[in-house]
């Protein structure tokens, strides 16, 4: 679209000189502009950019960077887990004076969706298309799996580069690298500076791992510069990192050349780390995560705020596009707050789906305002190749649209429908309430959500997060278990995220972490297992409310810790033949479905009243967007339609590609470093 301004430089030029030669030049002038207009009627939204200059004056000024091509630079923020109540301008008490500041100037986008988790996100913003269709439906991409974005899609980085666009990515990657193929220099960015996994320590740049079911005691630096390990920046918090680099790019970029900029920070991602100096502005905030994390937030605001100025002191801010976008909800266990959203990170309740996003511009006609235009992270790739003056032919169908008219002038959205996600890896409704509509048209079991129109339908268990729990009781040999604990009092088996138990009636509880210790005394005699939550505000009432119920149902004098899973009681008895211990198999979290109030409120979690067993809910989301009021009795012909939209989309849907994890890639074996093995 932008790209035709090279045209009408050219068409306003012979307009101007044929204002000054009579009436009937004037009125062939006049024809002229119309079939102009007739031809390229989306070029209507340049009038005010590049035509009035030449009709009013003798000479038109342009930004000296759009000079050669034309073609805007293009600069993309991608948050990590930023929820919605946790920006300035949605009420916050984390101050985003930058953030805020960037929104009000260019355009809010507040009917944004993005998907549940990290790597669905991004392989969605990087196509242009939904996760069913190339296999990662199912959680994302752990780094120990031979996994990652199929090869034969083509990318936004790709598609901008073949424009004459030079293409870089700063910080997270998340979308595979058990193959060199399968690097981001080898998906379409001519630079890469950052990290390959999910996240990893502020400031050391080590991410630890290992498999499921075993302690998670591999550990790999995962930062580099290209191909090369970075192993001069450990102390440099990498928020601060990543803007600097960012800044250098920005600084060096040939000026004759349109830039895409990818800054995926790593913030504001477990772990909750921040500078001392950040974390001093918030001591008034008791909750201590919700304290960490608003520092991080804070980092985060003044990094972007860096890189607006950086674009403007190099001349390239007039004819350049910044978008800031969330990667999904944030983790109320964490510090993060979606409030007043149902759910949080990886469930497909609003607080999951729901992001904070907004596009800030001088090319963007209708600024200052708040955009209501029905938006999916998934337009960003044939909006942002439109504005390149690029073309979708030569891609695989997509599910994305080009926007960019209802977010410059804001016009009605080409969109009208999401699919959230199909996940049929993710069945956890034990005991399925009944309802009229069966399962005949679609399996109301699965993971699944789908918007269109103001409806919202959810079915199966919308709270799935990262990781689902599998139980293994072993058996340990007596006399090994003895030589493993000579001269010790207790032995800390491991530290696993888990969840608190799930009611009896079969919905999930909520998540907390959850430190496993098995006590023993010189000889290995087990003395009891024991469960402690993380010391948070939150979690330390929950634990209480639930271990209740649990030790009410604890069979045995014996007994001393249980945990139940999907109605099931696992538990240690003291004994000298055997011992059996607990192994987490961590595949996807499970839970979450409350609303949650940010700590300052001082309001208790919210939660849902939901019938046993009940696995379908219908929501007006533009009249009730926190889910609260579930229609689906009122209005079944919704309901009906929509499962047949799901239906549709199922059919269309490849195999979930989720792979077993690979001994091969732990860090040892590579120079203690994460990257490909294969």
């Amino acid at each position: 679209m932008m790209a035709r301004s090279t045209c009408w430089h050219s068409s306003c030029q012979f307009l101007q000189r044929s204002l000054s030669s009579g009436p009937r030049i004037l009125l062939v002038c006049v024809i002229f502009v119309v079939l102009l207009l007739l031809t390229y009627p989306s070029s209507r939204s340049l009038l005010d950019v590049n035509t009035w200059c030449f009709l009013t004056s003798t000479r038109c000024v342009y930004p000296d960077a759009q000079s050669a091509s034309g073609k805007p630079n293009i600069v993309f923020i991608l948050a990590d887990d930023y929820g919605w109540n946790d920006i300035g301008y949605h009420g916050s008490v984390i101050r985003t004076p930058n953030l805020d500041r960037l929104a009000a100037e260019g355009v809010k986008l507040e009917n944004y969706y993005v998907q549940p988790l990290c790597s669905p996100s991004r392989c969605q913003l990087l196509t242009g298309r939904y996760q069913i269709r190339f296999g990662l439906q199912h959680s994302l991409i752990w780094p120990p799996q031979p996994s990652g974005l199929p090869l034969d899609e083509v990318t936004l980085p790709q598609r901008l580069r073949e424009g004459g666009y030079s293409t870089h990515i700063v910080g997270k990657w998340h979308l595979g690298f058990y193959k060199e193929e399968y690097k981001p220099t080898n998906r379409g960015f001519d630079t890469f500076y950052g990290y390959l996994t999910g996240g990893e320590d502020y400031w050391t740049h080590r991410q630890v791992g290992g498999l499921p079911g075993q302690p998670q005691t591999w550990s790999g630096l995962d930062l580099r510069d290209q191909d090369r390990p970075v192993t001069d920046q450990n102390g440099t918090y990498s928020t601060h990192l990543f803007v600097n680099k960012a800044i250098e790019i920005i600084a060096q970029q040939d000026k004759n050349k349109p830039m895409f900029l990818f800054l995926s920070f790593q913030a504001v991602h477990t772990p909750l780390q921040a500078p001392a100096e950040d974390i001093s502005r918030y001591s008034h905030i008791n909750d201590s995560d919700r304290r960490v994390y608003a520092a991080m937030t804070t980092a985060m605001d003044e990094a972007v705020g860096k890189v607006a100025d950086a674009l403007k002191r190099h001349g390239l801010w007039d004819n350049s596009v910044l978008i800031f976008s969330t990667d999904n909800g944030g983790r109320v266990d964490k510090g993060g707050n979606n409030w007043p959203l149902r759910g949080w990170k990886g469930s497909l309740w609003e607080g999951g789906v729901r992001g904070v996003g907004f596009v800030n511009s001088p090319l963007i006609q209708s600024k200052g305002r708040t955009s209501d235009a029905l938006i999916h992270i998934s337009d960003w790739f044939p909006t942002l190749v439109g504005i390149a003056g690029g073309s979708t032919n030569g891609t695989k169908p997509l599910d994305g649209h080009d926007v960019w008219e209802a977010i410059s002038e804001g016009r009605p959205s080409p969109r009208t429908e999401i699919l959230h996600n199909i996940d049929p890896l993710f069945s956890t409704v034990t005991s399925p309430q009944p309802h009229r509509w069966g399962n005949h048209v679609f399996n109301t079991s699965v993971h699944a959500a789908i918007r269109s129109g103001d409806w919202k339908l959810l079915t199966g268990y919308p709270g799935t997060s990262i990781y689902t729990l599998e139980m293994h009781i072993r058996s340990v040999n007596l006399s090994q278990w003895r030589e493993h604990c000579a001269n010790k009092t207790t032995t800390n088996i491991s530290t696993f995220k888990v969840h608190p138990c799930p009611r009896s009636r079969g919905h999930i509880g909520i998540y907390f972490d959850v430190i496993i210790t098995i006590y023993c005394d010189h000889s290995g005699l087990v003395a009891g297992i024991k469960l402690k939550p993380y010391q948070n505000g939150y979690h330390t009432k929950i634990h209480t409310k639930y271990s209740s119920k649990i030790s009410e149902n604890l069979p045995g004098p014996q007994m001393k810790f249980g945990v139940l899973v999907h109605g099931h009681i696992f538990y240690d008895v003291s004994c000298l033949v055997t011992i059996c211990m607990i192994f987490l198999s961590l595949h996807m979290f499970v839970g979450n479905t409350s609303w949650v109030p940010p700590p300052s409120l001082k309001k208790p979690w919210e939660e849902p009243t939901d019938p046993p067993g009940k696995h379908l809910w219908l929501f007006n989301i533009r009249e009730d967007p926190e889910e609260r009021t579930d229609l689906s009795e009122k209005h079944p012909r919704v309901v009906q339609e929509l499962l047949e939209k799901l239906a549709a989309y199922n059919r269309t849907a490849v195999p979930v590609f989720y792979p077993s994890f690979d001994p091969q890639a732990n860090p040892a074996l590579h120079n203690d470093m994460w990257g490909p093995w294969r």
